[in-house]
């Protein structure tokens, strides 16, 4: 019996210890933020990803500042490359070896990151990232702290309608998932412009009118419908 619940006892442990989640939840999130001591998070093969999150809502609790994490995922099928990043009255989150800076070099295709930035009063920060396309599109993201509702993160796209970004919130709105993915191709048809289309449009009503025009009895040939009629009768 000893032996029995030693041997389970060890299978959990190895279990515990090995276990990495795929996804960050809220219940793992809490794990190890109000505790003392050495901070430990389960890392898996990337730290800046899963600990991130974690590290800056415990230094947030424990300092009582306002923190933010954004966790970007590509989707876009291109790479994306960070242009410029730019942080108001906060810092980049960075202790225990993990550093939560957005990180310069490319993130491949269905790769995912994540910044995170902290501060004891407003901040203001925002990143703008390149798409590896024909086009060399661009996005941006920003972000502001503390925030009142969800609605004070923002997103505006400077390429057009080429990608679509999704949100998510979670972690009480500290944390932003936004997911960047190619736009339906009926999103992606261009509109035609004005000065094209004006113009079709002012032909077609002109043509709308002739047609209308041509329809209106003629006086003339009324006179002589009226006499063909009346020849006819008196046949």
């Amino acid at each position: 019996m000893f032996l029995k619940s030693f041997f389970f006892d060890f299978i959990i442990l190895v279990l515990s210890l090995t276990f990495v989640y795929p996804t960050l939840s809220e219940e793992d999130a809490l794990i190890g933020i109000d505790d003392i001591g050495t901070f430990f998070c389960r890392d898996g093969k990337d730290p800046n990803l899963y600990c991130c999150p974690l590290l800056s809502h415990r230094l947030s609790s424990q300092r009582d500042k306002h923190c933010v994490t954004i966790v970007l995922n590509n989707k876009s099928g291109y790479d994306i490359t960070l242009a410029v990043a730019n942080l108001e009255n906060g810092e980049w989150v960075n202790g225990y070896n993990i550093s939560c800076e957005p990180q310069t070099g490319p993130l491949a295709n269905k790769q995912s990151e994540a910044f995170s930035s902290i501060t004891s009063y407003k901040m203001q920060g925002l990143a703008t990232f390149i798409v590896d396309d024909d086009s060399s599109s661009t996005f941006t993201i920003s972000w502001k702290a503390p925030i009142a509702r969800s609605d004070d993160y923002f997103f505006y796209s400077l390429s057009g309608k080429k990608y679509n970004v999704d949100f998510q919130f979670g972690l009480e709105d500290t944390v932003l998932q936004a997911t960047v993915y190619k736009a339906p191709f009926y999103q992606t048809i261009p509109l035609p412009s004005i000065w094209v289309v004006a113009p079709v449009m002012a032909f077609l009503s002109f043509l709308f009118c002739c047609l209308n025009c041509s329809k209106v009895d003629d006086p003339s040939r009324n006179h002589f419908n009226s006499r063909a009629h009346h020849s006819y009768n008196t046949v």
